[in-house]
C-alpha cells in the first residue's frame, strides 16, 4: 500500500514538473522558431527528457551505424548517416554486439571484463567509414541550437570539427568518461578545457552511471556521466 501511494505521489509530482517545463519552453519560444536539436550518436532513439518537447522541436540524428540509422528512419526521424571527426578522413569503426556501444575507439576489454555483461562490447565486425567535420555536414537552414553528444569516446574530436557550428549553439549535453572503457579516449578535463575556450560553462551532471563488479544496482564505480554545458551569458 505504501509503495502504491509513493508511486502515485511521484507520478503527480512528475506530471506537475513536466507542465512547468513545457510552459517555460512555450513562454521562451512561443512556438515561432522551433529549437533544433542535433542528437549525435542517437542509437536507441530520443532520450526521455527530450520526449516532452518532441512535437515542439526539430530533431536531427547523426548516426553512422546502419543498424541504428535504419531503425531511426523507420520511426520517421531525419538522420544524417555520417561519421563525424575533427577532419575529413577514413576511420576504422568497431561494430559491437550491442549497437549502442559501437565506436571509433576500440573497447578496453581488460577493464570491461572486470564488470558483468562485458560481452555487449564484443567486436562483431570492423569496418572503414568515411568521417567528416560537423561544420561540413550541416545544412545552414538547420543550424542546431542544442547538441547532444554520445559517441563512445569521440566527443572531443567531433567538437573540434564543429568550430563554426558551436557559435550558434546554446547548450551541449555530452557523455563524459571517468574510466577508460575504450582505449585512448580523452578525459573529462580535456573536454571541459576545450569548451571553456569556446565560451561554454560546465553547469552540472544530468545523470551518472555507476558499475558494480557483481551487478547493476546504481552503486559502485563512477564510469561515465552526461554533462551539461551552456553558453556563457
Amino acid at each position: 500500500m505504501l509503495k502504491f501511494l509513493l508511486k502515485k505521489i511521484f507520478n503527480k509530482l512528475l506530471t506537475k514538473q513536466e507542465k512547468i517545463l513545457s510552459n517555460l519552453y512555450n513562454s521562451i519560444n512561443n512556438n515561432k522558431n522551433p529549437l533544433i536539436l542535433f542528437d549525435i550518436g542517437g542509437s536507441g532513439g530520443l532520450q526521455e527528457r527530450w520526449k516532452l518537447f518532441e512535437k515542439k522541436i526539430e530533431i536531427i540524428f547523426v548516426e553512422p551505424d546502419k543498424r541504428s540509422s535504419l531503425e531511426l528512419k523507420q520511426k520517421g526521424f531525419k538522420v544524417i548517416e555520417k561519421g563525424l571527426w575533427k577532419e575529413k578522413d577514413v576511420k576504422k569503426f568497431y561494430l559491437t554486439k550491442k549497437a549502442q556501444t559501437s565506436s571509433i575507439y576500440k573497447p578496453n576489454k581488460d577493464l570491461l571484463n572486470l564488470f558483468p555483461d562485458s560481452s555487449r562490447f564484443d567486436i562483431v565486425k570492423e569496418i572503414n567509414i568515411e568521417v567528416d567535420k560537423l561544420d561540413n555536414c550541416i545544412d545552414k537552414k538547420y543550424l542546431p541550437h542544442f547538441i547532444k553528444l554520445d559517441t563512445q569516446g569521440s566527443e572531443l574530436a567531433i567538437l573540434k570539427g564543429g568550430n563554426d557550428t558551436l557559435q550558434n549553439v546554446l547548450g551541449l549535453e555530452i557523455e563524459v568518461n571517468f574510466k577508460k572503457i575504450y582505449q585512448n579516449i580523452p578525459s573529462v578535463h580535456e573536454i571541459e578545457t576545450f569548451l571553456l575556450e569556446k565560451n561554454f560553462v560546465f553547469i552540472d551532471f544530468i545523470s551518472f552511471f555507476r558499475w558494480e563488479r557483481d551487478g547493476y544496482r546504481g552503486f559502485g564505480e563512477l564510469v561515465h556521466a552526461d554533462a551539461l554545458f551552456l553558453k556563457s551569458p
